[in-house]
């Protein structure tokens, strides 16, 4: 009531000082306040889903705290030795693919070296490379 004492008293002041401007309709203010109101309701609706969410996450954050972390606890130690025995694997595999591969490489450079002694190997650096210094 005091606002709308107060809006009807600014209304009266505007038209007193003989502003040539309309008056705001009383119907107007009231739709302005009603749509105040409604923000304020959907703005209090929005903080509370936000704040219900927080709470979930809080609530899920400690069930997390209190029913797995002593899981993984429990079993972190036989974990980390199956990770090393899976390392151990991978490092030979990996030793495996080398060797072979580099087998394979030295069987090929001593044919090409056998089968077509001028030409160079592809490893050579093509470009200008000095040429050989005579030896006295």
């Amino acid at each position: 009531m005091a606002a709308a004492n107060v809006a009807n008293a600014a209304n009266a002041t505007h038209h007193l000082a003989g502003a040539s401007g309309p008056v705001e309709p009383g119907w107007l203010h009231t739709a302005g306040q009603i749509a105040g109101t409604l923000l304020m309701i959907e703005l209090l609706i929005a903080l509370l889903i936000f704040a219900a969410m927080m709470l979930g996450l809080a609530y899920g954050a400690w069930w997390l705290r209190h029913n797995v972390v002593p899981v993984i606890a429990q079993y972190s130690e036989q974990a980390q030795q199956y990770i090393a025995i899976a390392e151990r694997g991978g490092d030979r595999v990996v030793q495996g693919v080398a060797s072979f591969h580099g087998a394979r490489a030295g069987i090929a450079a001593g044919f090409r070296a056998f089968f077509t002694p001028g030409r160079r190997s592809r490893s050579a650096p093509q470009g200008n490379t000095p040429p050989p210094t005579p030896q006295a």
